[in-house]
């Protein structure tokens, strides 16, 4: 009897309480990218409650990436935990530390109240983006590590899932040098024929 009733109040804790999780996930602009060009990955967060409580206050992430492929060049936050672009003036906090080992600390904290947070925030929004150099070639994975999710009322967001990215990156194809050299010396024959 005690399990039957345990069970009956299990099925319906799932049923009542949510048990939906937030996706954190690295968006790659582009699939693949070469050496000297910029790379520009997107990390967001998703499956949040839309204009509606469980909205995002506080973040502090660990973003992971090969720093023998890539340089970082900068950071620019999103807009949703600044909703009225006043966070510097109320305490708002947006810090980026860069380990020279690949690992970038992201740390974000609203200024916003509760009630804006909740009725304004959208339910999936890009939490910072960030721009690279490709310096070598190989497959860039990206990874993160949550150290810290905080809710409107600083309550930290469970069932947190985690979805990395990859990108090929390599040296400029051969057929492009090969190319390039090919137009070098046609241009190159024509000014010493214009100069004889």
């Amino acid at each position: 009897m005690k399990r039957l009733i345990t069970s009956i109040g299990l099925l319906i804790a799932s049923i009542i309480l949510p048990t939906q999780a937030a996706i954190i996930s690295i968006v790659p602009q582009d699939s693949a990218s070469i050496i000297g060009e910029q790379l520009v990955v997107d990390l967001t967060i998703s499956d949040l409650g839309h204009q509606q409580a469980s909205s995002l206050s506080s973040f502090d992430i660990n973003f992971l990436f090969d720093d023998n492929l890539l340089a970082l060049q900068s950071v620019d936050f999103g807009n949703q935990l600044d909703l009225f672009g006043l966070g510097a003036l109320l305490g708002g906090l947006q810090v980026v530390t860069n380990f020279a080992n690949g690992v970038i600390n992201l740390v974000e904290l609203s200024a916003d109240s509760v009630n804006d947070l909740n009725a304004f925030q959208a339910g999936s929004f890009v939490l910072a983006t960030l721009a690279f150099n490709v310096i070598g070639n190989g497959t860039a994975d990206f990874f993160t590590q949550v150290n810290s999710l905080g809710d409107a009322n600083g309550i930290a967001l469970p069932n947190v899932e985690l979805v990395g990215a990859t990108v090929n990156v390599a040296e400029p194809s051969m057929a492009l040098l090969l190319a390039l050299g090919l137009a070098g010396l046609v241009v190159s024959r024509r000014f010493r024929a214009l100069k004889n």
